[in-house]
C-alpha cells in the first residue's frame, strides 16, 4: 500500500483504505485482495478467445482464471481444452484429426465385438498382448 491523498491505495487492485481502516486492518491481521475484477475480466478474454478459435490466448486466460477460482468447471475444461487445440498446428491438424476418428472407431469396433464372459477371459488375454 502507498499513501496518497490522505488515503491508502493497494497497489495491487486499487482499493482505497482510510488511516483506520489500515490501523484496524493491522491489528486484525487481515488484508483481503479483491481480484473479482481481474478474474472476470480474464473470463470475458478467455471466452473471447475461445469464440475467434484464438487456443493460444485460450489457454492463457483460462489458466489465469484457474489459479482463483480452481473449482470452475468451465474453467479447467476449457484450459486443457485451449491447450490440446493449441497444440494442433496448422499443418498436421487434419492429420491429427484422422488419426483421432482412426482411434474412436477402434474402439467402437472394440466395445461393440467384446465378449466378456468368464470362458473368453483368456482369450481376452492373449488378443490384449499382440
Amino acid at each position: 500500500m502507498v499513501k496518497q491523498d490522505g488515503m491508502f491505495v493497494c497497489q495491487y487492485c486499487g482499493a482505497r483504505y482510510s488511516v483506520e481502516e489500515v490501523k484496524k486492518m493491522m491489528v486484525e491481521g487481515t488484508v483481503a485482495i479483491d481480484n473479482s475484477n481481474l478474474v472476470q475480466n480474464a473470463l470475458q478474454n478467455a471466452r473471447r478467445a475461445k469464440e475467434k478459435e484464438d487456443w493460444d490466448e485460450c489457454e492463457k486466460y483460462y489458466n489465469l482464471v484457474e489459479q482463483h477460482d480452481p473449482k470452475n468447471i468451465e474453467v479447467i475444461f476449457y484450459s486443457a481444452y485451449g491447450k490440446t487445440k493449441a497444440t494442433m498446428v496448422e499443418a498436421y491438424k487434419y492429420k491429427k484429426e484422422q488419426s483421432i476418428k482412426t482411434l474412436a472407431k477402434f474402439v467402437s469396433i472394440v466395445d461393440d465385438n467384446y465378449d466378456s464372459a468368464p470362458e473368453k477371459q483368456e482369450e481376452n488375454k492373449k488378443l490384449s498382448r499382440k
